[in-house]
């Protein structure tokens, strides 16, 4: 038995049975008392629970602002990106195209010390690179120049003199350097472009009619603004569509956008395994252990999937942040649930939120 698609936005979702008589309005509760208690204009859900599905959304396409916030407005998802790049690197490990445990200097071997570093540690952040997201200056000008467009090559020369956090292999370090790395590496392989070999690997294959890599390929119509209050200092700002500075500096480890329900539909392909084979998904969440100061329900990092511990339950997928905009997406293997959000703020508390769904969805169980 199914429950109700609730959808209070009035976006044309088929209606399914009831499980649980209101269990729709305590997800649709949450949602709305989250918008308060975090002060947001507005977020989406989408949640499957074994066959069943339901999506909807809470607050406003704009700050201060009475238009809804509906479940086809495209956001930003930042690191979300990473599950995607992590996914196409498995996906040619697959076709014996690469390694989990070849050096990168096949690849890049003017980078310093490519020698020592592997792709299996670049997908699970025991790399020990130089984040270059944390450079000042690079962040300065980001800040400043909105339509400023990166060179992914450039930005990876400017991690060329500073020095590894730890050995390669020896620690745990989130760099989004990792990530833009293996980003060039699929370009290199497939002769491609990124943008390209995300839509036919994913994007087209999959049906996420509302994902894009954002400014690689068209900016779609429905992806909205968004609003940073953290991340860009002195005051609110607001990150419009045609922004590229944030997007072109996030490349292959945050650019691409899409929609609460796109996201959990790749999270259910991808790790109930129609992306991959079960030999190949076992290798992608066999996890490092590992907490993280940003993520503080996080026990470990698989290859491009954070992994959670929120009431006992084992989720697999990823967090997001770029100026603007936060997403999330989770798939909780032994449940067989998953769950999706987007928001149109930075820093929103994906956990906090994550948190109380799964509380809910326990609840119903029991």
């Amino acid at each position: 038995m199914g429950y109700i698609c609730c959808n209070t936005n009035n976006d044309n979702l088929i209606s399914q049975e009831i499980i649980v008589e209101g269990f729709d309005n305590k997800l649709q509760q949450i949602l709305d008392n989250k918008v308060n208690e975090l002060n947001i204009s507005g977020i989406q859900a989408s949640i499957r629970i074994n066959d069943s599905y339901w999506q909807s959304t809470s607050g406003s396409i704009e700050k201060n602002s009475n238009v809804a916030l509906l479940n086809h407005h495209i956001l930003r998802i930042g690191s979300v990106t990473k599950i995607f790049t992590a996914a196409i690197i498995l996906k040619l490990y697959e076709l014996e195209k690469i390694g989990l445990d070849d050096r990168i200097n096949k690849w890049l071997p003017e980078y310093p010390n490519a020698n020592l570093v592997t792709i299996r540690q670049l997908l699970n952040h025991s790399s020990g690179i130089y984040n270059y997201t944390e450079n000042f200056w690079i962040g300065i000008q980001t800040a400043l120049f909105s339509r400023k467009k990166w060179n992914p090559n450039t930005l990876l020369e400017s991690t060329y003199k500073k020095p590894f956090y730890f050995n390669p292999g020896e620690g745990y370090y989130y760099s989004n350097t990792n990530y833009l790395i293996l980003g060039l590496i699929i370009e290199k392989i497939t002769g491609d472009p990124l943008a390209k070999v995300y839509r036919d690997y994913i994007f087209t294959t999959y049906k996420l009619n509302n994902t894009f890599f954002v400014p690689y390929e068209e900016t779609p119509e429905n992806l909205i603004s968004g609003y940073d209050r953290d991340v860009i200092p002195f005051g609110i700002h607001k990150v419009v569509p045609k922004e590229t500075s944030f997007a072109t500096l996030g490349f292959s480890a945050g650019a691409i956008v899409s929609t609460a329900d796109d996201l959990r539909k790749w999270i259910d392909s991808l790790l109930k395994s129609f992306f991959q084979s079960e030999s190949t998904l076992i290798e992608m969440m066999n996890y490092l252990e590992a907490e993280d100061q940003d993520v503080h329900r996080q026990i470990g990092y698989a290859l491009g999937l954070r992994v959670l511990d929120i009431d006992g339950d084992i989720i697999y997928g990823h967090t997001g942040t770029i100026p603007g905009f936060g997403a999330a997406v989770f798939y909780c293997p032994v449940k067989n649930y998953s769950i999706a959000l987007g928001s149109n703020v930075s820093l929103f508390d994906q956990i906090s939120v994550l948190e109380d769904l799964i509380f809910v969805i326990n609840k119903k169980n029991e």
